[in-house]
C-alpha cells in the first residue's frame, strides 16, 4: 500500500514543468486543481503557459496506468496552482 502522504499529494506547480509521484503498484491517479489554471501534455514535450491541454480550478483529470503517470507534465498558466492527486491501487 501507499505511505499515508503518498495518498493525497499535493504539488504546487510554478513556472518549469514538472511531473507527479507514480508508485509501483499504482493503477489509477485522480488529480483535481486549485489555484489558477494549469496546462498538461503527455508526449514526453514540456507544456508551456499557452500549449498543452489546459485545466481550470476545480477540474479533475483520471490518469490511469504507471506510465500515464509518470510521463505527464504540467506548468501553471499565470500564478502558482496547486494539484491535489490521489492514488489507487488494482483491485483484484
Amino acid at each position: 500500500k501507499y505511505p499515508e502522504s503518498a495518498r493525497k499529494f499535493p504539488a504546487t506547480l510554478r513556472e518549469i514543468p514538472q511531473g507527479i509521484k507514480g508508485y509501483p503498484e499504482t493503477a489509477l491517479a485522480i488529480i483535481t486543481v486549485e489555484g489558477d489554471a494549469v496546462r498538461f501534455r503527455e508526449d514526453g514535450i514540456a507544456p508551456t503557459a499557452t500549449v498543452g491541454h489546459k485545466l481550470e480550478v476545480g477540474d479533475t483529470l483520471i490518469l490511469q496506468g504507471l506510465g500515464r503517470i509518470t510521463d505527464i507534465k504540467f506548468i501553471r498558466v499565470t500564478t502558482d496552482a496547486t494539484l491535489h492527486v490521489s492514488y489507487e491501487a488494482p483491485v483484484w
